[in-house]
């Protein structure tokens, strides 16, 4: 019955990279990776544009997917930064749209994936200007 199941997950397995395989995808594997569920070991990561698709206990690689061997390394989610003035070199007082890009691109390099720009010590006028800034 062990086998028989184990032969069911491989074959559910190819199945799904057969499906992935006309796409342009990226895959890490041999990763810790933490999930809702806890800690996934010998799993990996399948993401097209830079965007999770799944997160599996399948480590068979994906036919013509970009491979990142991350070599027993961590993989968590992308981080929430909820009090932030700033970051590389770019402050969110200065109230201009490239100190916006410098922070914000410099946060994203490091996996934060989310931004709450702290502004509380602006002036009202200041604060009310900003959303000008941002796109959409």
């Amino acid at each position: 019955m062990k086998k028989l199941l184990f032969l069911l997950a491989n074959l559910i397995c190819q199945l799904k990279i057969l499906t992935y395989h006309s796409i342009m995808l990226t895959q890490i594997i041999n990763a810790k990776i933490l999930t809702p569920q806890g800690w996934l070991k010998d799993g990996s990561v399948l993401m097209r544009d830079n965007k999770i698709l799944e997160v599996t206990n399948c480590d068979l690689a994906v036919i013509g997917a970009e491979l990142i061997d991350a070599k027993g390394m961590y993989v968590v989610p992308g981080g929430v930064e909820i009090h932030c003035h700033g970051g590389g070199g770019g402050d969110f007082m200065e109230g201009t749209e490239e100190a916006f890009r410098t922070a914000i691109n410099a946060h994203m390099k490091h996996g934060t994936t989310s931004i709450f720009p702290t502004l509380s010590s602006s002036t009202v006028p200041m604060i009310e200007q900003l959303p000008k800034l941002v796109p959409g």
